[in-house]
């Protein structure tokens, strides 16, 4: 006998839980509604305990009335000041719940999962733009917006960015709210770098905190997904991540390059004032894609020492690193790729010149 597919056991699992859900009495459904709202609210206030209920009755699958005693609808998750530390003890509090010998609360835990990671997915995470990536090699996540760029849409004031191309915004003309470099991404809101790295955001950290925001959603979907692992199957959740994912890596990238190249001139500013002849050390900035966030790779340059600063010293330096980088196999093929470019832009900016 053949072994199932995993993809199909989620499959199933899923409709499960979905005809589970819709067993329940409108009331009963929009009270877990209500529930799972106030989890989720009580996630994001750091330190504060969470605190949800049970509902009064369940109808099982087949019809059954189960009743749950009022001293046992009242359920606690303690305190914890880190937030991902919360959501683990809430998964282990409805795993406690599926687990129980009781049925009303076992059936209780599998309908709060999934109606917190539906909430989630529907409620907290935005929806965005039909968009298609590609993946450049060695690429596992596809990050290169394609295709045609989307027209604009008519959205609230407070989420218009204006296009640079708009001069007089008083005109009759009609306004884009996104520049068309943020239309070709699935969420234009948080797009700080167009095409070339080119900045739309007035700094680097107002750039940053875009990114920070992109990859808080990124996180949400991911916690979604633990909490309940049959949610991975949802055409919903598939398309958002793709479209959250592939923006994520194709700016946390585009960050990291801005970074270097912002400290290469700080190193050319610093050469020139000879301030850097005692030694320094470079922290290199580059997006791990395993990781989904910004990390640095330390390198040293020069010595601590009274030693006069040459551009070769830089050269070496980076290609020291280059050679430690392809030999180092805890970094994922498309991250290594995408550090020793970095390395090599620090390189080529200081080879050839005295």
């Amino acid at each position: 006998m053949s072994l199932e597919r995993p993809v199909s056991q989620l499959a199933r699992e899923y409709e499960r839980l979905s005809r589970l859900f819709a067993a329940q009495p409108p009331l009963t459904r929009h009270f877990l509604d209500q529930q799972a709202a106030a989890i989720a609210a009580a996630l994001e206030r750091d330190g504060s305990p969470i605190r949800y209920q049970l509902p009064d009755q369940i109808i099982l699958e087949g019809g059954e009335s189960l009743t749950l005693a009022p001293v046992i609808r009242k359920r606690l998750v303690g305190r914890s000041s880190d937030r991902q530390d919360r959501w683990e003890r809430l998964t282990q509090s409805l795993n406690s719940l599926e687990e129980s010998l009781n049925p009303a609360l076992a059936a209780c835990g599998s309908l709060m999962r999934y109606t917190l990671a539906r909430h989630v997915l529907y409620h907290l995470l935005p929806d965005g733009r039909e968009v298609c990536y590609l993946a450049a090699s060695p690429d596992d996540i596809p990050s290169i917006p394609t295709g045609e760029i989307q027209p604009a849409a008519i959205l609230a004031a407070s989420d218009a960015v204006a296009d640079a191309g708009v001069v007089n915004p008083d005109s009759n003309l009609l306004q884009v709210p996104y520049v068309d470099a943020a239309r070709r991404f699935y969420l234009p809101q948080w797009v700080a770098f167009g095409e070339d790295d080119r900045l739309l955001f007035g700094s680097l950290e107002e750039a940053k905190a875009c990114i920070a925001s992109l990859r808080n959603a990124v996180h949400l979907l991911q916690n979604a997904a633990a909490f309940c692992p049959s949610l991975v199957v949802d055409e919903t959740y598939q398309r958002k991540r793709t479209g959250l994912l592939g923006q994520l890596v194709n700016q946390g990238r585009a960050l990291a390059r801005a970074y270097t190249r912002e400290m290469v001139a700080k190193i050319r500013s610093r050469a020139a004032a000879g301030t850097l002849n005692r030694g320094f050390n470079l922290s290199l900035s580059y997006f791990d894609d395993e990781a989904l966030s910004l990390r640095t790779c330390p390198i040293e340059v020069i010595p601590t020492g009274r030693i006069m600063f040459v551009p070769a010293f830089v050269v070496l330096a980076m290609r020291r690193a280059e050679e430690k980088v392809r030999g180092d196999y805890h970094i994922n093929p498309s991250t290594r790729k995408h550090l020793l470019a970095q390395l090599t832009t620090i390189e080529s900016a200081f080879n050839g010149h005295s």
